[in-house]
């Protein structure tokens, strides 16, 4: 665990939660090895970030949930990191270490039914939460492209988070792919086969305000989802510069 970069302040946190876990919840020594492991890597990806166990909110927990889907992460591990940061938040709330709960709403992994082209566990859905949407760019234009972005954004990383796409697959839907009244996305993935993949009820009404009042500020003639600011349809890489 790579405690030495850490503040004091918040590997003091992380060794009283894992006290809390091993002396009055008699978790197992491996449970609590596990959830400890898991909270350094929160306080590591949070300190990197300028911020701190005390100031994280529900945004920054599942960019760093998305970011361990990213690196490559099985879904029962980002499920299980789930778990540790709900349970560091509620012992945190209730013992009067932090005045909320930034977790409180945080959802864990779905298994989504698929057709018999299903992902491998370590494609596992990205956790993510969308970017607020506001216009802080300045002028009319910039305005309306900076809205533009965070309403394609959001509904990006509702797609990945609600249906466990590959980035890749994100990057090559278009508008033909989300058949929205029944909640359904078509992928095209390795070797040209076709399956359809449910959508999340968040994911439907982000793609849905992202086609109405986002995709026509940003795109050209593509029938491509989503675009890049360049008018371009979005790359894999663009994609992944979400969550890291």
């Amino acid at each position: 665990m790579e405690q030495d970069a850490l503040p004091p302040s918040q590997l003091h946190l992380v060794r009283a939660f894992a006290d809390h876990l091993r002396l009055e919840r008699h978790l197992s020594r491996n449970t609590v090895v596990a959830y400890e492991r898991d909270l350094v890597q929160l306080a590591n990806f949070l300190h990197r970030s300028g911020s701190s166990l005390e100031d994280a909110d529900r945004t920054t927990l599942r960019r760093f949930l998305a970011q361990q889907h990213t690196l490559g992460y099985a879904r029962a591990s980002i499920a299980r990191r789930v778990g540790a940061i709900h349970t560091f938040y509620r012992w945190a709330l209730a013992d009067g270490r932090m005045p909320r709960d930034p977790s409180s709403s945080l959802g864990r992994p779905k298994v989504a039914n698929r057709l018999p082209t299903v992902l491998r566990p370590s494609e596992a859905e990205a956790l993510v939460e969308a970017p607020p949407i506001d216009g802080t760019d300045g002028g009319s234009g910039h305005q309306a492209a900076g809205r533009a972005v965070a309403l394609r954004d959001r509904a990006v990383l509702e797609i990945l988070y609600g249906s466990g796409l590959r980035v890749s697959e994100v990057a090559g839907l278009t508008v033909d792919s989300v058949d929205l009244a029944r909640g359904r996305v078509h992928v095209m993935g390795k070797g040209s086969k076709e399956r359809e993949v449910p959508m999340s009820d968040p994911a439907v009404e982000a793609v849905r305000q992202w086609l109405s009042e986002g995709r026509t500020v940003l795109a050209t003639g593509s029938p491509s989802l989503f675009f890049n600011r360049k008018g371009r349809p979005i790359g894999p890489r663009d994609i992944r510069a979400l969550v890291e």
